[in-house]
């Protein structure tokens, strides 16, 4: 009996350019994928990525204001606030 097949897809990226980087950079081959995917196979806008020099003002994502309100009406009031997050946050 075959698995089923999920819906899941991966678009085509350049396998070549991916394991060079992977090289240059010192990463894992999927690093490197996920990276020459997001169209950063050239090694110098690799690295600059992946230093995270950019930066963006946090007042321009989405609901921000709201939620820095809702954290200073708990912390207020007391109220105990749990974080939940990943790497990137």
């Amino acid at each position: 009996m075959l698995p089923e097949v999920s819906g899941w897809t991966c678009a085509p990226y350049p396998a070549g350019e991916s394991l060079a980087l992977a090289d240059a950079l010192g990463v894992t081959p999927p690093v490197a994928a996920i990276l020459a995917r997001r169209g950063l196979s050239d090694v110098a806008a690799a690295r600059a990525f992946l230093a995270a020099a950019d930066r963006h003002p946090a007042e321009s994502l989405p609901a921000v204001g709201e939620a820095c309100e809702a954290i200073l009406r708990h912390v207020s009031a007391g109220t105990p606030i749990a974080v939940f997050g990943d790497y990137d946050v």
